[in-house]
């Protein structure tokens, strides 16, 4: 991935379908997914903060889809405001996503039924954001 954006700067700018690469990546599974994940975020840093065509954080997108705690963990470290932002997407949602609508990122992790110690990690993170409304 590293080698990939170095050799196509431009590319990681770009996005496809409304999504810039990294939504695409943190949607990813497989071997060495945060080193991936990282490439991304190193590269283009602001890219954390961009909403998808779907109107989703790349944090909200990667507990979607089941994403490990060390990729979790990258996106909160790049943008710690994201544990703020309620999950609303532009389109209407199908099945058990749609009960995730108003939701912040840990409860929407609690309503996906992530593990425990990846629930207790995510609440160290954003204890602020759960028992406080934003200023």
């Amino acid at each position: 991935t590293a080698q990939l954006v170095q050799d196509y700067p431009i590319l990681i700018r770009h996005k496809n379908h409304g999504m810039l690469p990294l939504h695409v990546a943190v949607a990813s599974t497989g071997i060495d997914h945060a080193g991936r994940v990282k490439a991304f975020l190193d590269a283009f840093p602001g890219a954390v903060k961009a909403l998808d065509a779907e109107g989703l954080l790349p944090v909200q997108r990667a507990l979607l889809h089941g994403a490990e705690w060390e990729v979790v963990k990258l996106l909160i470290d790049a943008f710690p405001s994201a544990l703020w932002y309620p999950f609303l997407p532009c389109a209407p949602m199908r099945g058990q996503f749609r009960t995730l609508v108003g939701l912040r990122p840990f409860h929407m992790a609690c309503s996906l039924k992530y593990e425990l110690s990846f629930l207790f990690q995510l609440l160290a993170e954003s204890q602020d954001s759960i028992v406080s409304a934003p200023s």
